[in-house]
């Protein structure tokens, strides 16, 4: 057994034995540390969001602005998870719009003229 592994197996034998100065311990750690802990956070899903926004190009599908963009899947149904973190998991299946006209049209059309993504890219992207 490595040193390490003693050390490990030292912190978790003495958190058993005070379990209730350990719980008060981390309850104050976690209240005196939580603004930095919530800006690291920030900061994380900002660099996210930028590497997602890069990976799909950055610019609106339709008109090509690069400022209030959103991720809209394809097939307009909810997924569940922020939007960018989806887009990594399956870019193919996301697309930027700049927030308006853009993404309210393609809801629009979908919703109302009940288009699909195929039929709106062919109409207003020229194919």
């Amino acid at each position: 057994m490595n040193e390490k592994e003693k050390v490990k197996i030292r912190n978790e034998s003495y958190r058993k034995a005070h379990k209730e100065e350990m719980k008060e311990y981390d309850k104050r750690y976690y209240q005196e540390h939580k603004g930095e802990r919530d800006r690291k956070a920030t900061e994380y899903f900002k660099r996210k969001r930028q590497e997602a926004l890069s990976l799909l190009g950055g610019k609106c599908f339709f008109c090509g602005k690069i400022r209030r963009l959103v991720f809209h899947k394809k097939d307009g149904k909810a997924h569940g998870l922020p939007a960018w973190r989806a887009a990594f998991k399956s870019p193919k299946e996301f697309v930027l719009l700049c927030k308006a006209p853009c993404h309210r049209g393609v809801h629009f059309c979908m919703e109302h003229l009940n288009m699909t993504w195929k039929d709106i890219k062919s109409k207003f992207n020229g194919g």
